[in-house]
């Protein structure tokens, strides 16, 4: 594969709108969802960035703040192309780069249970009990960035 790229985008731009449909392929297309306008309007003060390889999005992930320690990552999208290529962990990281250029102490997230042995691979742990989301069975986890 060729180099990859990744960037912040903006909400709203042509790049945002590639990467929802990014997001709605990986995502919820599977589940046979898609996403509603309150669930698009959570986007508007996130962070969002997105991955490229030869000028074409290939993953998304998005970072939501949640007080002045916390963040969360949220809707890690790969196009089917590029999965377990290691895309989604360089994604995942340079989300954690940006979060601690923005002094964040914590990322959190919520893992579709089959994804966890992913994140734990990057240095997340669980925390809570197991809950659903979209129709499947989650967890919350935790990194701690300092």
């Amino acid at each position: 594969m060729n180099t990859l790229s990744i960037k912040e985008i903006a909400f709203g731009s042509k790049d945002y709108r590639k990467a929802l449909a990014i997001r709605e392929e990986v995502l919820r297309e599977p589940l046979e969802l898609s996403f509603s306008q309150e669930e698009l309007k959570e986007d508007l003060d996130d962070i969002h960035i997105s991955g490229f390889s030869k000028n074409a999005m290939i993953g998304t992930l998005i970072l939501s703040p949640q007080n002045e320690e916390t963040i969360r990552l949220r809707q890690i999208a790969v196009c089917s192309d590029f999965q377990r290529k290691n895309i989604g962990k360089k994604l995942v990281e340079f989300g954690e780069t940006v979060a601690k250029g923005r002094e964040y102490r914590k990322i959190i997230l919520f893992s579709r249970e089959y994804v966890i042995p992913f994140y734990a691979n990057l240095g997340y742990t669980v925390y809570g009990d197991r809950f659903e989301s979209v129709t499947l069975p989650h967890f919350c986890m935790q990194k701690q960035l300092v």
